[in-house]
């Protein structure tokens, strides 16, 4: 079983000391004692490739209706710039 979560989690042992929901029980029922908690990865699906040089993020940007084109491209452009100057050393944003 895999668990997403947001929150205070950072070891398995905080996951492990979460307490389950349990009806008609007085006593705490913690995943430790129902599950074995354990790292691990969700299954993979896909993967995003640029110009057979390797894996790569995505992203898209999408216009408001109504929004002037120009505008917007302008106004991506000037963020991208931004953006770019607080990457690590070796990591670019490139559009197409």
């Amino acid at each position: 079983m895999y668990i997403r979560s947001e929150g205070l989690v950072g070891s398995i042992t905080d996951i492990e000391n979460i307490s389950t929901i349990q009806r008609n029980r007085t006593t705490p029922l913690f995943i430790r004692d129902i599950a074995e908690v354990k790292l691990g990865h969700a299954t993979r699906y896909g993967a995003m490739c640029y110009n057979d040089e390797g894996e790569v993020s995505g992203a898209i940007v999408m216009m408001l209706k109504g929004a002037n084109s120009s505008q917007v491209i302008k106004n991506v452009k000037e963020r991208i710039e931004q953006i770019q100057k607080t990457l690590p050393e070796g990591v670019k944003l490139k559009p197409f």
